[in-house]
């Protein structure tokens, strides 16, 4: 069996419980978004325990998540997470043909991180979209 050599993750429902600004992600009104709301989110209780064992073990992470670039940094610094994520890739970085299900933030993400052997790389989402960008992925 291969060695595992990263994990890219979705952001919203997967790594962290932000069903308290499901509202805001659905009407896209980030701006609303205040440090309260924030605050409001919870990270899943293995989460960090789980990314630091990854990093424990040479294997690399990194978020694609259909959210803004501003939204994503704001939750990964709340959740004190920064430090064990190797790249964030948001929608700023992909645009609105690049949104899951398109694999292009997975693709730009394995780049960022070097990875060219797709049969080593996961990803780990909550959402139909996520399944099919990795498919699409490799």
């Amino acid at each position: 069996m291969a060695r595992l050599e990263a994990v890219l993750f979705d952001l919203d429902s997967t790594l962290l419980n932000t069903n308290c600004l499901r509202a805001f992600r659905e009407s896209r009104d980030f701006s609303k978004i205040t440090d309260e709301h924030i605050a409001n989110t919870k990270c899943y209780s293995q989460v960090p325990l789980l990314l630091r064992r990854l990093r424990e073990a040479g294997v690399r992470t990194g978020i694609v998540t259909n959210s803004p670039r501003d939204y994503a940094d704001k939750l990964i610094a709340h959740h004190g997470i920064s430090d064990v994520i190797d790249v964030v890739i948001t929608y700023n970085d992909v645009g609105p043909s690049g949104k899951k299900p398109s694999s292009k933030g997975i693709h730009i993400a394995l780049n960022a991180l070097g990875i060219t052997k797709l049969k080593r790389v996961a990803y780990v989402g909550d959402e139909y979209t996520d399944v099919i960008a990795a498919y699409r992925a490799g």
